[in-house]
């Protein structure tokens, strides 16, 4: 009787998480954060822990982040592991000497800087620089942030295929239970008069039609998850709440095409429109 074959030390087995982070590797996310989720100081580790396995995956992350609460840049950093530590001035100056300090991911602008044509360009510029860098560009806006309108008209504009909302509520609760994936027909449906009312979504119809909208203008899929649960939400089939242009299964693939394109959406956007 033949042995059965040992598995290599060292080698991962492909498993759920593989198979998304196969789907992520060479295209973009964008991640907003709610304002309520920065004002509640809701716990960040899942949001990290993201983060932080996306950007080491060779995925494009730019993170929409709510300026609602002073220096609550330095908790996402914390969470994101990129809090510069306290060292002492000679031993700051060996270390500055032995590698090139990293630039900050967080890139500070206002609500409407995106929609002027001067300051727009400039802020492309910017993102394009952290995100070339690093692979992670941090967006505190300030001012008077409109959630998830504005983070998913950001998404359409750099071309974004997959935008991820962090609200303190999560996915969608409809008649008792909850919708773990609404593609594009069934979102028309609920938004129809009445319909979102009389299904215990009333309260959410705002939010609906942004997603609408951002999926009728390109973005690809819309996921809303709580603080808590992004990284389930990201890298499992059973997320939180899914929407989509269209139904799509988990053995569904790429064509050869895409595969080889990955990068020409986020990442060229970002590009020409810094030109």
């Amino acid at each position: 009787m033949a042995k059965p074959p040992r598995r290599r030390q060292g080698v991962q087995p492909y498993g759920e998480k593989e198979f998304y982070l196969e789907e992520f590797r060479g295209r973009s996310v964008l991640i907003a954060v709610a304002p309520a989720v920065v004002a509640t100081r809701a716990s960040l580790k899942s949001l990290g822990a993201a983060v932080t396995t996306l950007v080491r995956n060779d995925t494009l992350v730019i993170l929409w982040w709510p300026h609602v609460v002073p220096h609550s840049e330095r908790r996402l950093l914390a969470a994101l592991g990129r809090r510069p530590r306290k060292v002492g001035r000679m031993h700051g100056k060996r270390r500055r000497a032995r590698r090139r300090r990293l630039p900050t991911p967080i890139l500070r602008t206002g609500v409407g800087a995106p929609d002027l044509p001067a300051d727009g360009a400039e802020l492309r510029s910017a993102m394009w620089s952290r995100l070339r860098t690093s692979g992670l560009c941090v967006l505190a806006v300030g001012g008077y942030a409109v959630f998830p309108r504005q983070p998913l008209e950001l998404a359409v504009e750099l071309r974004v295929p997959k935008a991820v909302l962090v609200d303190p509520r999560g996915g969608l609760d409809a008649e008792g239970g909850r919708l773990s994936f609404v593609d594009e027909n069934v979102l028309q449906t609920v938004l129809l008069q009445g319909q979102a009312e009389w299904s215990g979504l009333g309260d959410r119809r705002a939010l609906l039609v942004s997603v609408r909208d951002a999926l009728e203008r390109g973005v690809e899929q819309v996921n809303l998850c709580p603080p808590e649960g992004v990284t389930d939400e990201l890298f499992s089939y059973a997320g939180s709440g899914r929407c989509s242009r269209k139904a799509i299964t988990r053995a569904s693939v790429r064509s050869p095409s895409t595969s080889t394109s990955r990068r020409s959406d986020c990442s060229s956007a970002v590009r020409a429109r810094a030109c």
